[in-house]
């Protein structure tokens, strides 16, 4: 199964609900792509992405926080769920959908 194209993400964060997109694409056992806030207009790079089997992993930096995300999913067809590790501020549930092409 593909886990390349667009993804619309749900981050369940003390601050509420957060909305972002993850565009990716897999590369053997390497994930690449970019996550963006289509409502703030910012955008960045995933950092040390992988993909293994149906688990994916990758890191963001954030530019209006000096804090870098790192995310654990795991992607069932065309739905992802798992974590995201805000540094200090803990683990926060995040859920995805593939977004139709």
């Amino acid at each position: 199964m593909s886990v390349d194209g667009n993804w619309d993400l749900e981050i369940d964060s003390p601050r509420g609900k957060q909305q972002v997109r993850l565009a990716v694409r897999a590369e053997g056992g390497r994930l690449t792509g970019t996550m963006s806030n289509p409502e703030a207009d910012i955008s960045t790079d995933l950092l040390d992405g992988t993909i293994d089997g149906d688990d994916l992993a990758w890191k963001v930096k954030m530019k209006m926080f000096p804090v870098t995300l790192t995310f654990t999913m795991t992607v069932d067809e065309d739905t992802m769920e798992g974590k995201v590790k805000a540094g200090m501020f803990g683990k926060f549930d995040t859920s995805g959908q593939r977004v139709p092409s």
